[in-house]
């Protein structure tokens, strides 16, 4: 009996190192950059997290959703702002393929209450679509901004950004940014002089 006691015992206490273990690996995991469906998230080595969510909803006449984001990872969450017309707080949680998207008053955005369920008052869950290894987003000011294949490249290029549009960062060179523009699923990459674009940051 002392035996199937000890055994017991010791099965329990495996059982529970396994799941401090297991709860100890869930707590390492960390916001990363990457689309996770509507949403574009950028996070870079300090923590820093910049984002934005655009989803529509309907055929013909459609109800579009769209805001911005930022705040700071710790532990695999961050305590984020988010604005459009007007700013309300919320979070992001890394989640196993995803991650957990949380804002009380999410469906108060412009258009968003017909798009966005109940459940972001409480925390929805977005899947990873894509990784990416963008630092941070910047949003282009210029009235036509050209990709060039490198800094000061005089030959040009035929793809250009227009003002407005968001673009996720990649490295910076001097006054130059490598980046990436996002849409409908296809990336474009190349160089923009820094001063054709503007930081996100919440108003």
């Amino acid at each position: 009996m002392k035996w199937v006691r000890f055994l017991c015992a010791g099965a329990v206490f495996l059982a529970l190192e396994a799941g401090a273990l297991g709860g100890a690996a869930r707590s390492q995991a960390q916001l990363k950059s990457g689309i996770y469906e509507g949403l574009t998230l950028a996070v870079d080595a300090q923590g820093a997290v910049t984002g934005s969510y655009q989803d529509e909803e309907g055929e013909g006449v459609t109800k579009s959703c769209s805001f911005f984001l930022a705040g700071h990872e710790k532990g695999g969450e961050a305590v984020v702002v988010t604005w459009s017309l007007e700013t309300f707080p919320g979070s992001l949680k890394a989640a196993d393929h995803g991650v957990i998207l949380q804002i009380e008053n999410g469906r108060d955005h412009p258009g968003c209450a017909s798009v966005l369920p109940p459940l972001i008052s409480e925390g929805m869950l977005l899947d990873l679509d894509s990784p990416a290894d963008w630092t941070s987003f910047r949003r282009v000011i210029a009235k036509r901004a050209y990709l060039l294949r490198k800094p000061n490249d005089r030959r040009g290029g035929r793809a250009y950004l227009v003002n407005g549009d968001i673009v996720g960062v990649l490295a910076r060179s001097r006054d130059w940014l490598d980046v990436e523009y996002a849409k409908e699923g296809r990336r474009t990459r190349g160089w923009l002089r820094a001063a054709d674009t503007a930081a996100i940051r919440p108003p």
